[in-house]
């Protein structure tokens, strides 16, 4: 409360064209086009502007981590900074919903897999025959966790050039080609620098604010004893 009632405090105005920007940003993101004289809208934005000056004026800026800052926490975290496994996948799926039935969907995956059988080519097949068209059936590369379980739990255990059976997700029926895996490894320097450095200045902006909240705390106990000696003083 403290940091609020400092915010509020301020006597400096925030320009309506800041506002507006935040509120148009909202907009964009959300697709719900809320309108800029939303007054409530307008109010939140600004208070937390408002919020967010305060917490810069009073922390003031925030050194970098020193080179051998990072290092040295670079060497005490290593083992546990590691890039998980992953691994580059095409599909064809036929979605069983509302609009396509079990008996649909098996019946289309299967004509996409006698396709392949006959020696055509992954692409062309998921461009003909997958309900999510695109891009020769490619999804990119990604860990576990991305995908649903059973999708995980197929394409992780095969290797590279492998293409699985047909198998069930929640989604519907699938076929997966397996383009390449790459296996969970210690990341090196080059690529933590950047994530420690933002952990490090995270860690160093969040003690810098405790600091400042824990005096404006203690200067509120002060006037609170104050205004409480006053009073009993006023009823003597």
């Amino acid at each position: 409360m403290t940091l609020r009632q400092e915010a509020d405090k301020d006597p400096r105005s925030i320009h309506p064209e800041m506002v507006s920007r935040e509120v148009g940003k909202l907009r964009a993101q959300d697709g719900r086009g809320a309108p800029l004289d939303d007054g409530l809208l307008l109010r939140q934005i600004e208070g937390q502007m408002r919020l967010q000056r305060t917490v810069r004026d009073l922390v003031g800026p925030v050194p970098k981590p020193s080179t051998q800052d990072v290092e040295q926490f670079c060497a005490a975290n290593r083992q546990s900074a590691r890039r998980p496994e992953t691994v580059h996948v095409a599909h064809i799926v036929k979605h069983v919903d509302e609009a396509h039935s079990e008996e649909e969907a098996r019946s289309g995956i299967e004509a996409a897999l006698a396709e392949l059988q006959g020696g055509t080519p992954f692409v062309e097949v998921a461009e003909r025959h997958s309900d999510c068209k695109g891009n020769g059936g490619d999804l990119g590369c990604f860990p576990r966790g991305v995908m649903v379980e059973e999708f995980d739990r197929v394409v992780f255990a095969m290797q590279p050039g492998q293409r699985s059976p047909i198998f069930r997700t929640p989604y519907g029926f699938h076929i997966a080609e397996l383009y390449s895996k790459e296996p969970r490894a210690l990341m090196d320097l080059a690529e933590l620098k950047p994530i420690i450095e933002r952990y490090l200045m995270a860690v160093h902006e969040r003690d810098a604010l405790q600091r400042v909240t824990s005096v404006l705390r203690a200067k509120a106990d002060i006037r609170q004893t104050s205004r409480s000696k006053a009073d009993r003083l006023g009823d003597q």
